[in-house]
């Protein structure tokens, strides 16, 4: 809890509280809904440190905005690249009630927009996951996607292959699936031909 009853959501926090399935649903109802979104604002701060500013708003009245700070220096100093929070408003009196961490809301998002993505577009039967990169998304991806398909199998190609056998250990020691790694792109999309 923050002053003035604001609300502070940690990334654990989001974790407990957004469940992927239930956020998968949830993002199902609101691509449906009215909803204002305006253009990110991307301001450019220096060389390689941007400040972006994206709000959006539902007509039942609850507004905010992501604030995001993306130093790319900063993964040589042993600090996050992307940093941010999101602030929420209520729609009554115009009070912030919430700052919520970025990076996990970003990341569970992110995950579930693209599962459910594939719930109408990818085959009913479809088992096989690609997964093109090695960051921190790569577990919420595989989770996301099993919640909407019956994932057997995952392969994760990234531009540095020792990321990318980290973000297969990370994947494997949270479920129990087959993960390979893929040398190239063309490789990940054509790796399930060798199970």
């Amino acid at each position: 809890m923050i002053g003035n009853g604001i609300k502070y959501f940690s990334s654990a926090d989001v974790q407990r509280l957004c469940p992927l399935s239930d956020l998968i649903s949830h993002m199902e109802l609101a691509f449906s809904t009215a909803k204002l979104q305006p253009t990110r604002q991307h301001i450019r701060l220096k060389d390689h440190e941007d400040f972006l500013v994206m709000p959006t708003w539902i007509n039942s009245g609850f507004f905010g905005a992501k604030l995001v700070s993306v130093f790319e220096r900063n993964r040589h100093k042993g600090f996050p690249g992307v940093q941010g929070v999101y602030c929420l408003f209520e729609p009554e009196f115009g009070s912030p009630v919430a700052i919520i961490d970025a990076g996990e809301l970003t990341a569970r998002r992110t995950a579930a927009a693209s599962a459910l993505a594939s719930k109408y577009l990818s085959r009913a039967d479809a088992g096989r996951l690609a997964v093109l990169g090695t960051g921190g998304l790569v577990s919420c991806f595989v989770e996301a996607h099993s919640c909407v398909r019956e994932i057997e199998d995952v392969v994760i190609w990234g531009r540095e292959r020792e990321n990318a056998q980290r973000s297969a250990g990370r994947v494997l020691q949270q479920v129990d699936i087959n993960v390979k790694v893929a040398t190239t792109v063309a490789e990940a999309g054509h790796l399930h031909q060798r199970y």
